[in-house]
């Protein structure tokens, strides 16, 4: 089974539950990541991380095989950066856009 296809299902039925990454520790992210949540989202828009730690906190997230997310705020210079530390998926606003789990489109969710 396609795990991207199952996530955006879940999420789209509001079944998938998300935990919310805004300190430094990638500790926090594995143990997210362990415990029961579908995915993971760094909100790199309001925390304080750089690109070593929040390549640490992804690679957390993809150890225990959890799509991880970012919120890149206003600065879509961002997005490639990003897509190089192998994020699945980033936000802009209420946009959620799926990069590397076969979406070819951004979807507007949140607040429907």
């Amino acid at each position: 089974m396609n795990r991207g296809n199952e996530f955006r299902k879940r999420l789209a039925e509001g079944r998938a539950i998300g935990g919310h990454v805004f300190l430094n520790d990638p500790a926090i992210t594995e143990a997210l990541a362990r415990h029961g949540y579908d995915f993971i989202w760094i909100d790199a828009e309001h925390g304080p991380f750089d690109k070593q730690n929040l390549l640490m906190h992804i690679k957390a997230a993809k150890k225990a095989k959890k799509p991880v997310g970012v919120s890149i705020g206003p600065d879509p210079k961002m997005i490639e950066t990003y897509k190089s530390l192998g994020v699945d998926f980033f936000s802009c606003g209420d946009d959620i856009s799926f990069l590397q789990m076969g979406a070819e489109r951004t979807i507007s969710m949140l607040h429907k």
